[in-house]
């Protein structure tokens, strides 16, 4: 049982529905087990669905944006 998930593009190969169901799995794990989930991600809609918060780098510099 991780106590972190980092992920990086983790459904970037799969179908839409496959999508939705692997954003529910992650989702449910890190809230029953208390877990932060670190997404790195290029698709847009894809952060609006999961984030809570929203870092972007850009220029070697990390800026938290509003989701």
């Amino acid at each position: 049982q991780p106590h972190v998930l980092l992920l990086d593009e983790p459904t970037a190969s799969l179908d839409a529905a496959n999508v939705g169901n692997a954003e529910k799995l992650i989702r449910e794990y890190g809230q029953q087990h208390q877990a932060p989930v670190v997404w790195v991600s290029h698709d847009k809609a894809q952060i609006r669905r999961v984030a809570d918060r929203v870092l972007r780098l850009k220029d070697g510099v990390m800026q938290e944006v509003m989701p």
